[in-house]
């Protein structure tokens, strides 16, 4: 399990919460719940609607983007400090994509969409 300590670490190291103070990010931290995932897992469906996003504290994510033909996708490959799933959650649209988990089990933090604002 991780600390509330080591979140508030990991916070500080993306992006997206990139001059939040402190307080604000123990407040955050708070609000994250550890998940693991299994090789092959989704965490979600492209499609699907968004009711969190998800820190990856550690391992890698893979992302299946569909592409303009419909036919083919692009996948990509996400790790630790990074947030997946963000812009649906903002934006109150759906899943563009499906992630997956294709290496060891990483631990994911997920905020609602309630908490996330």
């Amino acid at each position: 399990m991780i600390s509330d300590a080591a979140r508030v670490d990991l916070l500080q190291s993306v992006p997206l919460f990139a001059g939040v103070g402190e307080d604000a990010l123990a407040d955050v931290a708070h609000l994250l719940r550890e998940r693991e995932f299994g090789p092959g897992d989704r965490l979600w469906h492209e499609g699907d609607q968004a009711d969190g996003m998800a820190l990856i504290a550690a391992g890698r994510v893979s992302i299946a983007l569909r592409q303009a033909d419909d036919h083919s996708c692009k996948t990509i490959a996400m790790g630790a400090g990074e947030t997946i799933g963000e812009i649906a959650l903002f934006e109150g649209g759906p899943r563009s994509a499906t992630p997956t988990q294709p290496s060891p089990p990483p631990c994911c933090g997920s905020a609602g969409r309630t908490s996330a604002r």
